[in-house]
This record gives C-alpha cells, sequence and structure tokens, in this order.
C-alpha cells in the first residue's frame, strides 16, 4: 500500500467515524474506527487487513444506515456515508 492511500484511509476513517458520532457521541462504530485511524504503530498491511475485515458478516460497516435524534433516517449523511464507505472498499480491496 502507497503512503498516500493509507493517509487516505485513514482520512475516510475518521470522516466515517465523525459522521457516526454527530448524532451519538457513545458510537461503538464511531469509536472503533477513530481507534483504528489512530493506531499508527500498524503496519499498512495489518491496517488494511483490520479495515477490510470491517466489511463481512452481519452487523458490519455494510449496514449502518445514519438516523437523525427524531428517528427519520438521515438521508445526506447516510448517501456520504455510502459513498466513502464505497472508497474506503475501494482502497482495501485494491491494495493487496
Amino acid at each position: 500500500m502507497i503512503e498516500h492511500q493509507r493517509q487516505r484511509i485513514v482520512e475516510i476513517l475518521l470522516r466515517l467515524s465523525s459522521l457516526l458520532m454527530t448524532g451519538n457521541p457513545n458510537s461503538t462504530w464511531g469509536r472503533k474506527l477513530e481507534s483504528l485511524a489512530g493506531k499508527d504503530t500498524l503496519c499498512s498491511e495489518d491496517l488494511r487487513l483490520q479495515v477490510k475485515g470491517l466489511f463481512g458478516g452481519m452487523g458490519s460497516l455494510n449496514d449502518i444506515v445514519l438516523f437523525h435524534s427524531d428517528g427519520t433516517v438521515d438521508r445526506n449523511g447516510s448517501a456520504e456515508f455510502d459513498m466513502l464507505r464505497s472508497q474506503l472498499y475501494e482502497l482495501v480491496r485494491s491494495s493487496a
């Protein structure tokens, strides 16, 4: 993985975390993504594999939809989240 790809992965993880924690500062997923983005000691391949693992199975990153505090779907936030999630997957999928 090239350094600029790693930097982009970290940027996306932080933005996804921010979107998740905007409506819920205690978001488990938000904290998990933020923590992963902050792991500077991980080699690039370990980061790639850990991020790629977030996409599999039930309750994965693929299942997340953002909601407003009144329970309605946050369409704009969810659209941005979906776009970033797709970019993230492409980065970790193609960085082998």
